[in-house]
C-alpha cells in the first residue's frame, strides 16, 4: 500500500529516474562479467573515420614517456573526388593517467594523491585508500574523476582559431589499480574523457579531412615532478620514468553520403580493466550485406611495445566467414596492444593503442552475429572504446521522412482545422515496419486522423498523452524506396495564438528510435475576437441582481459603484413605510 501511495505522488521525473535505473544498460556480453557498453548505433549509407596522436614522446623507451607535449596533431585523409560526406556525429575523446605514489616522490603539485584521502589513517600509518580494496575503489575512482582534465582546446582544418572544448562529469570514464612493483608502488589510473563536437564540425567545416590539433592535455606520466618536452626536461631528469605513463586524444566521426553501402556503425565505451582474462563483445541482429564488409577500431591505453614473458595476447572476431586475428605490419601476432596509432603509421607509442582492422574475411553474408575476443595474457589493458561498422541489410528511415503542413504554410488560423502530413521513407535495402506517435501539445483543441497506410492500426486516444490528444499508429509498412504517408488534421486552440509552435512526434522501427518535428506555425492575430467570445461560460461575468441593477439605473452611472444600492434602500424603505402607514388608516 505505501508503494501505491508513493507511485500516487511520484512526480514524473522521478519514476523515470527510477524506471532508468531498473531498466538494464545494453552491454556486450563479455567474459568473467566485464562490462562493456554500447554508447551508440548508427544506420544508413554511413562509414566512420578515426584516428589518434600521442602527447608523449618516449625518449626511446620501451616503456614509459620522456616529457609530455604541448599540443598534438592527427589528420583524417582525403575523401574520394566525387564525395562530399555530411557529419552524423563527431566525438572528441582525450585521455591520460594518474599516479599517485606511496613513496618519497610526493609533490603538492601532484595531480592525483589519494594519500590524503579521508579513508587514510595517517596517524598510524595505515593505507587504506587502495585500488585493491574494493571498498575503496569508489573513493579511488571517484578522485581520478576529480582530477581527470575536463577541458582542453581544438583546432580544426584550415583554421588557427582554438576553440575550448569541455567534457561534463558523466562524460569522463575512470580505471584504477594498485600497484606495488619497487618505486612505482601506489594507485594508478587512467581516464577517458569524451566531448561531442558534432555542431562544432558542422558549422565550422565544409570538409571533414585535414589536420586536427590539441593542446592542453594534462596528466602524469613521470613517477614525480612532470617533465615538458618544451622546455627540455625529461622524466629523468625531473624525477624518475614511470612505466605506466599514457597522455593521447582520438577523433571519431561518424559521416553520410549517398552513394555509400548501407551500414550500422556501433561504438562502445567502457573503460575495462583486462588481464590474464578474454572480455568477449558480441553483437546481435546483424544481417549483413552482400558481399560482406567491416571493419573494427578500438582505443586502448596501457599496452607494452614488448613484454617478453607475456603470451597469448590477441584479438580474435568472428562473424561466420570463419575466426581472424587482427594483424598487420605495426601490430604483429601476439602483440596487439604494443603503442602503435596505424592509420598515421606510427609506432613506439606510450601507453596507447589507436588501431584499425579490416575485419571483411570474418564475415559472411546473411549471419546475424559477431564475436569480437580480447585476450591479454598476463598484461593488463585498459579498453576505452571500441568501434565497429558493418555493411548490412535493413531498413532506414531517419534520412528522408518529414512532418510538415500539408500545403507548407507558415501560419494558420484559431479554431479552424490545419491539415499534417508524415512522410515516412525507406531509404534502406531493407522493408521495414514502424510505428509513429505525437503527443499533441496544450495549443491543439482537437485532432482528426484523415487518412493511413494500408495495414496500419491506429491507437489513437483523444486524451491521451498530456491530455490533449495522442496520435498513435502501430504496424505501418515501409517497403524498400517507398514512402507511407499518415495524414491528420488539428484544431489549434486560442492558446496557440500566444507563440509559435510545432509538433513533435517520435518514429520506432527495427533501426531504432527517432524524431520528426514540424516546422513552426503562428496562428493568425486577426481571430482575436473569435477567442474572445470562445471563452468557457465560466469566464463570462455574472448577471447580476435585478435590484442592483435597478439601483445602478437609477444613479446613473456617474462614477459611482455598486455601493449605490446600498445608498438607495433607505428611500426604498421609507416609501414602503409610508404606504403601510397608508393602507391601515
Amino acid at each position: 500500500m505505501k508503494i501505491i501511495n508513493w507511485l500516487k505522488t511520484a512526480n514524473f521525473a522521478t519514476l523515470f529516474t527510477l524506471l532508468v535505473a531498473l531498466t538494464p544498460a545494453t552491454k556486450a556480453s563479455a567474459a568473467d562479467d566485464l562490462s562493456f557498453n554500447l554508447f551508440k548505433n548508427y544506420f544508413g549509407p554511413l562509414d566512420f573515420f578515426t584516428s589518434g596522436a600521442s602527447f608523449t614522446e618516449t625518449g626511446g623507451l620501451l616503456n614509459g614517456a620522456s616529457c609530455l607535449l604541448d599540443e598534438a596533431s592527427l589528420t583524417i585523409p582525403p575523401f574520394a573526388e566525387n564525395e562530399r560526406p555530411e557529419v552524423v556525429a563527431a566525438y572528441l575523446y582525450w585521455a591520460g593517467s594518474l599516479f599517485s605514489d606511496d613513496d618519497d616522490y610526493i609533490h603538492e603539485d601532484d595531480l592525483f594523491n589519494t594519500i590524503d584521502l579521508p579513508c587514510n589513517d595517517l596517524v598510524n600509518g595505515v593505507n587504506n585508500c587502495r585500488a585493491d580494496n574494493e571498498d575503496m575503489r569508489p573513493i579511488i575512482l571517484a578522485a581520478a574523476k576529480k582530477n581527470a582534465d575536463h577541458e582542453v582546446e581544438l583546432s580544426l582544418p584550415g583554421s588557427s582559431n582554438w576553440h575550448k572544448i569541455t567534457a561534463k562529469d558523466e562524460d569522463i570514464s575512470t580505471y584504477a589499480y594498485y600497484k606495488s612493483d619497487g618505486e612505482e608502488r601506489g594507485n594508478v589510473a587512467f581516464f577517458l574523457a569524451r566531448a561531442d563536437v558534432t555542431e562544432l564540425l558542422k558549422k565550422e567545416l565544409a570538409s571533414f579531412s585535414g589536420t586536427y590539433s590539441l593542446r592542453g592535455l594534462t596528466a602524469d606520466i613521470c613517477n614525480g615532478r612532470e617533465a615538458l618536452c618544451s622546455g627540455g626536461e625529461t622524466c629523468s631528469s625531473m624525477s624518475k620514468v614511470h612505466t605506466n605513463a599514457t597522455a593521447s586524444f582520438s577523433l571519431f566521426l561518424v559521416l553520410k553520403e549517398n552513394d555509400w553501402r548501407l551500414r550500422r556503425v556501433s561504438l562502445y565505451e567502457g573503460m575495462v580493466g583486462i588481464s590474464s582474462k578474454k572480455a568477449n563483445i558480441s553483437i546481435k541482429d546483424l544481417g549483413v550485406d552482400d558481399p560482406p564488409s567491416g571493419k573494427l577500431a578500438y582505443y586502448i591505453m596501457e599496452g607494452d611495445t614488448s613484454l617478453e614473458s607475456v603470451t597469448d595476447e590477441y584479438i580474435a572476431v568472428k562473424g561466420g566467414g570463419g575466426k581472424i586475428l587482427l594483424t598487420d605490419a605495426l601490430n604483429p601476432k601476439g602483440n596487439p596492444y604494443n603503442g602503435t596509432i596505424n592509420s598515421a603509421s606510427i609506432s613506439n607509442v606510450a601507453g596507447v593503442d589507436i588501431d584499425e582492422f579490416n575485419i571483411t574475411d570474418s564475415l559472411s553474408s546473411g549471419v546475424q552475429d559477431l564475436n569480437i575476443t580480447l585476450s591479454t595474457g598476463s598484461d593488463l589493458v585498459v579498453l576505452g572504446t571500441v568501434a565497429v561498422g558493418i555493411g548490412v541489410f535493413s531498413p532506414v528511415l531517419e534520412y528522408d521522412s518529414t512532418l510538415e503542413l500539408l500545403d507548407g504554410a507558415s501560419e494558420i488560423p484559431a479554431l479552424a482545422p490545419a491539415t499534417y502530413v508524415a512522410k515516412l521513407s525507406n531509404t534502406g535495402n531493407l522493408d521495414g515496419l514502424a510505428s509513429f506517435s505525437l503527443v499533441l501539445p496544450e495549443t491543439v483543441k482537437s485532432y482528426e486522423i484523415i487518412s493511413l497506410p494500408e495495414g496500419a492500426t491506429d491507437n489513437s486516444k483523444p486524451g491521451g498523452g498530456k491530455g490533449y490528444g495522442l496520435i498513435d499508429v502501430k504496424n505501418i509498412s515501409v517497403p524498400v524506396g517507398k514512402v507511407a504517408q499518415i495524414t491528420f488534421k488539428i484544431t489549434p486552440n486560442c492558446a496557440a495564438m500566444e507563440k509559435p509552435f510545432s509538433l513533435m512526434s517520435t518514429v520506432s522501427y527495427e533501426g531504432g528510435d527517432f524524431n520528426l518535428e514540424s516546422s513552426k506555425v503562428t496562428v493568425a492575430h486577426d481571430a482575436a475576437f473569435i477567442c474572445h467570445n470562445d471563452k468557457p461560460e465560466e469566464e463570462k461575468p455574472a448577471e447580476p441582481p435585478f435590484w442592483q441593477k435597478y439601483s445602478l439605473r437609477m444613479e446613473g452611472g456617474g462614477g459611482c459603484n455598486s455601493g449605490g444600492t446600498v445608498a438607495f434602500l433607505p428611500f426604498l424603505m421609507m416609501l414602503l413605510f409610508t404606504y403601510w402607514r397608508k393602507v391601515r388608516t
